[in-house]
């Protein structure tokens, strides 16, 4: 099972978010047994319009200029990794596919 999309890559059970603003600068790649937990959520406007980086320094959301039309989001908390890591994608169907395909037990709706 694979998703892509500009910002996300998801093949077999490795995640790669390409251009995470911070903590760390540049793409993170992790291990579906690294993730604890993946909520969809309503995106606040806060977040619509942050198009990267940090409302709040708990949740890092990569460079997305496209994030301000997208209704809904994606937070990951992965084991021993310091914050949430937030994600809007292009293809919502498909990336929960995806999910509930490898780890439907730690994917939750939060609305």
């Amino acid at each position: 099972m694979i998703y892509r999309d500009k910002l996300l890559n998801c093949i077999d059970d490795k995640i790669k978010v390409n251009s995470l603003i911070a903590p760390m600068l540049g793409d993170i790649e992790f291990e579906l047994n690294e993730v604890i937990e993946i909520k969809k959520i309503k995106l606040s406007l806060f977040q619509k319009f942050r198009i990267g980086g940090s409302n709040d320094l708990k949740i890092w959301w990569p460079f997305d200029i496209s994030r301000p039309s997208k209704k809904y989001g994606y937070i990951i908390k992965l084991f021993d990794f310091p914050v949430y890591i937030g994600l809007t994608v292009q293809y919502e169907e498909r990336f929960e596919n995806y999910l509930n395909a490898k780890i439907p037990e730690r994917f939750h709706k939060s609305f």
